[in-house]
């Protein structure tokens, strides 16, 4: 944190580990959004969202709640993968009232292109970190996915 911010908030300062990590994590929120806008035209929830409709045909709503999405964000999002072709809602014959995505062919032309594009985003978020630090990162991270 800079001395200026630290000057501004002084009780902050023992909280500066969780405040660059909010940061840290709002930087590389940004710079995915950015490229994937840039390079797939979709944000980051289409995205997502894509590939895990293509893991596993789901609900929108299992989605939704595995990648922390609002629901009525998520309606959204949809809608406009749909109206672009890219998945279509399929009624589920379980539940009625719940729809399944399923991956459109166009779809799957965006993943072929996604799949290969994850290197160059690896590459631009992390290129900071070292193998080793990229390892600890990963590692730590997933202890804490793991404990929830």
């Amino acid at each position: 944190m800079s001395k200026q911010f630290l000057e501004r908030f002084p009780k902050l300062r023992d909280r500066t580990f969780w405040l660059a990590y909010k940061r840290a994590s709002n930087i590389i929120d940004r710079r995915l959004e950015d490229y994937y806008q840039r390079e797939h035209g979709m944000g980051s929830h289409a995205l997502w969202t894509l590939l895990c409709a293509e893991e596993r045909p789901s609900s929108q709503a299992l989605i939704a709640e595995a990648l922390n999405i609002n629901p009525n964000v998520m309606v959204r999002v949809v809608d406009r993968m749909e109206s672009d072709g890219i998945v279509r809602r399929v009624r589920n014959k379980d539940n009625r009232r719940e729809h399944i995505l399923v991956v459109t062919p166009l779809g799957k032309k965006h993943l072929k292109r996604i799949h290969k594009t994850f290197e160059n985003v690896a590459q631009m978020v992390f290129s900071p970190m070292s193998l080793e630090e990229l390892h600890n990162l990963k590692r730590n991270v997933s202890r804490i996915i793991e404990s929830e």
